[in-house]
C-alpha cells in the first residue's frame, strides 16, 4: 500500500510538505555552487579551445617579434599626404593624357609636397609617375 521507503504515514506528509515549500536554504546554496562551478569550467574548456580568446587579452599587449613596428604618429601623416599627391598625381594624368613633368603641375600647396617630419621635397620620377620620400625610414610609405 504504501511505500517501502517511508516508515510511517508522517513521512509521506514532511515529502509533500517539503516538495510545497521549496528545497532548504541549504540545497540552494548547493545549487547556486553547481552553477558557478559548471559555468567555470565551460569558460576554461571554451579558454581551452580558442587561446586567442577574450581572457587572453591586454590592451599593453606588447608587439610580438614578428609584427612591424607601429608607425608614428609623422609616418601616418606623411603616409597620408603622399597618398594626397598619389591622387593628384592620377587626376592630372586622367584629365591631361599624360603624366606630370614636375609636382608643381598639381597645384597643390608646397607645404604638401614636403615630408611633414623631416622637411624633405618628394622625389618624383615623371617618367614611371611615381612619388616617395626620402626621409629615413619613409621609404616604404
Amino acid at each position: 500500500m504504501g511505500s517501502p521507503f517511508l516508515k510511517s504515514p508522517n513521512d509521506n506528509a514532511a515529502i509533500v510538505n517539503r516538495r510545497l515549500t521549496g528545497p532548504s536554504s541549504g540545497s540552494a546554496l548547493v545549487r547556486i555552487l553547481e552553477l558557478i562551478l559548471l559555468i567555470l569550467i565551460g569558460v576554461a574548456v571554451w579558454q581551452y579551445y580558442n587561446p586567442t580568446a577574450w581572457l587572453s587579452f591586454s590592451v599593453n599587449q606588447a608587439p610580438s617579434i614578428d609584427s612591424p613596428p607601429m608607425p608614428t604618429v609623422g609616418e601616418r601623416l606623411c603616409a597620408r599626404q603622399l597618398e594626397k599627391v598619389r591622387m593628384a598625381i592620377d587626376s592630372y594624368h586622367f584629365a591631361h593624357g599624360k603624366l606630370p613633368t614636375t609636382l608643381s603641375k598639381l597645384h597643390l600647396p608646397m607645404q604638401e609636397l614636403r615630408c611633414p617630419v623631416g622637411g624633405e621635397d618628394y622625389v618624383y620620377n615623371p617618367s614611371t609617375g611615381r612619388v616617395f620620400c626620402p626621409h629615413p625610414g619613409h621609404g616604404n610609405l
